[in-house]
């Protein structure tokens, strides 16, 4: 495999940025970056080789003829990307760096509303353990894995595909994953319709011989399976998928489950990650996996050691008696598979959400509310913007927590609007034996950590 001679990077701490610029670095490019903030992936990346500046400086350019890299969220007016066009240099999406990967590996790409991330985190971690060294591309730092992005010595390929702009039309895959599919990402879709026909030009690129995997239990991903004229593979637990499981048990030690692929039995299966949800992202690894030629003594033992990505049900420490759980979970499906799988702790729980996005927020606020009740206690936090403004918007995060109020009238629910009175309130309040649950894509995280790094409450007596 191999890399442009020289990277420039545009957001270089972003976690899909992050991954590509790492493997370039291991492959010897000369790479260098930009990011609004400091961080551990921009330390990472400055300990492997990279030059990285914080700030976004025309005069921070690199001498040379660069290839620059940005995401979707470098805006037209970033003074780097105004001096790169200024300076007639190539400029790619990061989505066709990653193509530029993809296409000089046997590539697994693995892509969905829901459950990417530690989809494509188990399946490479699988592919690992067998022995096929894969090169990986996640969208989250997998500690068994070494980080988000690493570079193989085999000739498989490991991609999350991210569908919430579109940019996914650019790849090509041999083998494809597709998750589910709901309503999201309000700012580039206006309607599920666009999401399925975004995903269904793109699995129309996939070649004649490659192999296609969908969940036969999720109504968007058969109603995309319904615009393809070609053959698939399903996985689910309904009777009529290819790859199924059956007797699923849930405790709190994780799950087991018995498979059948295409009517062979492959006998039980254990994973230590817990939830129902990840049984489904367990058996679309167990379909693309078999049709690697993974070995099935392999496959159920690395299935059985996998502890899934950070910002993943990550036990992060403890707090004032509490176990503090941080989880990226920022839309009410999410929310809901991970509440559920905070009940099999048999632990009461308190939920602390910083909803991300105001056009989220606003387009699925009763849901919101709706899943949030499955927890014991709410405190909801002010909106992670993530670029929009409020004053475009009807709502936020007071309406949130008035819906959660309405439809769980006795339940205990807070609105605070920042992290330091979130901290006071939940000291103050403290439930020992509880599972304290940090929810959200936006820096929430920032306050699962500080939490589990503070000194111990005292108790009286």
């Amino acid at each position: 495999m191999n890399a442009p001679e020289q990277l420039h990077f545009i957001g270089i701490g972003g976690i899909g940025m992050s991954a590509l610029a790492l493997v370039a670095l291991e492959l010897g490019s000369q790479v260098s970056g930009s990011d609004r903030n400091d961080s551990s992936l921009i330390d990472k990346l400055r300990r492997k080789g990279a030059t990285i500046t914080i700030g976004h400086d025309a005069d921070t350019m690199p001498k040379g003829n660069p290839l620059v890299v940005v995401s979707t969220a470098i805006k037209a007016d970033n003074p780097e990307l105004v001096s790169a066009k200024a300076r007639n240099l190539i400029i790619w999406h990061r989505s066709q760096l990653l193509n530029h990967f993809m296409g000089q590996s046997r590539s697994l790409a693995i892509t969905g509303t829901h459950g990417k991330t530690t989809t494509s985190a188990m399946a490479a971690y699988v592919l690992d353990q067998a022995g096929f060294a894969p090169t990986s591309f996640i969208g989250g730092e997998v500690p068994q894995l070494s980080g988000n992005g690493c570079l193989g010595s085999g000739s498989y390929l490991v991609a999350e595909v991210d569908e919430s702009d579109r940019s996914l039309r650019a790849l090509s895959a041999a083998m494809v994953v597709v998750t589910n599919l709901e309503l999201d990402h309000l700012d580039h879709y206006k309607d599920l319709d666009e999401i399925i026909e975004t995903m269904a030009t793109f699995i129309r690129g996939v070649p004649a011989d490659g192999t296609i995997i969908l969940c036969a239990d999720d109504a968007g991903t058969m109603e995309l399976r319904s615009r393809l004229d070609r053959e698939v593979v399903t996985y689910g637990t309904v009777a009529t998928a290819n790859v199924r499981a059956e007797g699923i048990r849930l405790t709190n030690e994780g799950s087991f489950f018995t498979v059948f692929d295409e009517g062979d039995a492959l006998g039980e299966f254990h994973l230590s990650v817990l939830g129902h949800h990840n049984v489904l992202n367990a058996l679309s690894v167990i379909a693309s996996a078999r049709r690697l030629g993974v070995p099935l003594p392999a496959l159920k033992a690395a299935l059985s050691t996998f502890n899934s990505v950070a910002r993943r049900f990550q036990t992060v420490g403890d707090f004032a008696g509490m176990r503090v759980i941080d989880d990226y979970a920022h839309h009410p499906s999410e929310i809901r598979a991970v509440l559920a799988a905070a009940r099999l702790t048999g632990m009461p729980i308190t939920a602390v959400f910083q909803p991300h996005r105001y056009s989220r927020l606003t387009a699925f606020l009763e849901d919101f509310g709706a899943s949030l009740t499955g927890a014991d206690r709410v405190i909801v936090t002010d909106v992670y913007p993530a670029g929009e403004s409020p004053a475009d918007f009807p709502v936020d995060s007071s309406h949130l927590a008035e819906s959660v109020r309405r439809q769980a009238p006795t339940m205990d629910v807070a609105y605070l609007t920042s992290f330091d009175a979130v901290a006071e309130h939940l000291r103050a309040n403290a439930r020992p034996g509880e599972l304290l649950l940090m929810l959200g894509a936006g820096d929430i995280t920032k306050l699962a950590h500080r939490l589990a790094d503070a000194a111990p409450v005292a108790t009286a007596g």
